[in-house]
């Protein structure tokens, strides 16, 4: 149906730029078909990127690059199809209804290079990297090859949108406030207030779980969430708000999640929204745990509040911040060593993303702005980790590619957010009420123009290049802190 509306368009389009007659029933009617395929598409599209990310099938990762091709492939053709009727302007007046002629070569300029739909299945930059990456996760391409295509791919869509580099670009795209050159000032940040928080909470778990039961006790808090740990987080929804806790009951009354039972290596977990398939979670087989499930419901909850949120910091902050107010929630009503070696063990994990984010940050910038070989890149990555003193669970090398081609221009916002995650937890330890309350506004849109830095203000924390906010931080490693924390408060 695709390949024969895109053949109808194109004999529509060589009808149009050869001077012959045509009506505008006919060129309606073909209008009419491509918005119908592209709804179709569209849907089709959802479903498949959810069932290729639970299979990890080859031929799953092909069918949806097939779809996704057959999209743009629509896509163009629909305003090939407008252009050619918007140059020859017969029917301008029924297609273009009210619009100035100078509003129409404003039109004409913008798409007019989009071609016949007949042609490359790869029509832009952005479609070569998509078609890609989607060869990479189906094992068709070996790492360092795409590695290397896709960085060639990256510099060549920086320069077209007329940037210097694409960690540039992509800060862009993702709403941040803040340059590539100001992220590098958390350089020095990181290794003289988090690489300590770390290094402290990894020695208090090492201590802790000298003891065989700690081990043991605390595997309940890694499992997966359901079983005994809905009980706490339904505990803790019951201390935040309303739509929180109708968020988390309307969570598992649809049924609108997908846990595969796959360990596929190119996917964690995910929140998404879409049109066929609604506001949904996906989770892969080894993120299926209490912790994976907090951070992605966080971003399940702001979504109903925010809408789209415009900055993935903010994002970000949102689904970390969950996490650690459910951590400040467990201090205040159990108070075992299995809890407290959960807590030990979480709070190195987020200092440890924040390292992890800064020395990806650093890499990829090393990446788009250098020549290298493979060898030269993979020593310059592990020296980059161990600058920051940043821990990873698999092989480095395996880690690295498979961070870069799966969440490029991202990391950073995982090490900015969990900066702003810890301030909150800070607070909460000092009064959860107030840490709520923060957590809360962090998750609601107060304004139109409110991003990451507004809504840090709006919830009473500091901006996150600050001094103030590490040394709040730094209170955290302390660890009578907790220790008073554990016999003043409790929240049932």
């Amino acid at each position: 149906e695709v390949n024969d509306i895109i053949s109808k368009g194109n004999a529509l389009i060589s009808k149009i730029e050869g001077g012959s007659y045509y009506s505008a029933v006919d060129a309606n009617d073909i209008i009419t078909e491509i918005n119908r395929l592209l709804s179709f598409t569209q849907r089709q599209y959802d479903i498949a990127y959810v069932l290729a990310d639970a299979s990890g099938l080859t031929a799953d990762y092909e069918l949806k690059t097939e779809i996704y091709n057959a999209y743009y492939n629509l896509s163009d053709e629909y305003y090939a199809v407008y252009v050619a009727m918007a140059k020859e302007g017969r029917y301008n007046d029924k297609f273009f209804p009210g619009w100035s002629q100078e509003r129409i070569n404003q039109y004409i300029a913008e798409h007019d290079h989009k071609g016949g739909g007949g042609g490359s299945p790869e029509k832009t930059t952005e479609q070569k990297i998509e078609n890609l990456l989607n060869q990479y996760k189906a094992g068709k391409i070996e790492r360092y090859t795409a590695f290397h295509d896709y960085v060639e791919l990256a510099k060549q869509l920086a320069s077209e949108k007329s940037y210097s580099s694409y960690l540039d670009y992509s800060y862009k795209q993702y709403g941040r406030e803040y340059t590539v050159s100001q992220a590098k000032t958390l350089s020095n940040y990181t290794t003289n207030y988090i690489l300590p928080l770390a290094q402290s909470f990894r020695s208090k778990l090492e201590e802790a779980e000298k003891n065989p039961d700690v081990v043991e006790s605390n595997k309940a808090y890694k499992n997966n969430f359901f079983g005994s740990n809905i009980d706490l987080m339904r505990g803790y929804a019951l201390t935040l708000d309303s739509s929180y806790v109708n968020n988390f009951k309307s969570f598992f009354e649809s049924g609108n999640y997908f846990f595969s039972n796959v360990a596929n290596p190119n996917v964690t977990a995910y929140t998404a929204n879409s049109q066929t398939l609604g506001r949904y979670i996906f989770a892969s087989k080894n993120y299926q745990d209490l912790m994976s499930f907090t951070h992605e419901f966080g971003h399940y909850y702001a979504g109903t509040n925010f809408g789209n949120v415009p900055s993935l910091d903010l994002s970000e902050t949102q689904s970390q911040g969950n996490e650690l107010m459910l951590l400040s929630y467990l201090l205040g009503n159990n108070n075992s060593d299995s809890s407290k070696a959960f807590v030990y063990q979480e709070i190195a994990s987020m200092a440890n993303s924040i390292l992890i984010g800064c020395a990806i940050n650093e890499f990829e910038d090393f990446a788009y702005n250098n020549e290298f070989t493979q060898e030269s890149l993979e020593a310059k990555f592990i020296e980059i980790l161990d600058k920051y003193g940043a821990l990873v669970t698999r092989d480095k090398i395996d880690y690295m590619y498979q961070v870069i081609l799966n969440y490029r221009g991202y990391y950073i916002s995982y090490a900015v957010s969990g900066i702003a995650a810890l301030e909150l937890f800070a607070k909460s330890l000092n009064n959860y009420a107030d840490g709520v309350t923060s957590y809360v506004s962090i998750c609601k849109k107060e304004s139109s123009d409110e991003k990451f830095k507004k809504s840090l203000e709006n919830a009473g924390l500091f901006d996150v290049f600050s001094d103030d906010s590490f040394t709040l931080i730094n209170t955290i490693k302390n660890i009578w802190v907790l220790k008073l924390y554990f016999s003043r408060v409790s929240y049932r």
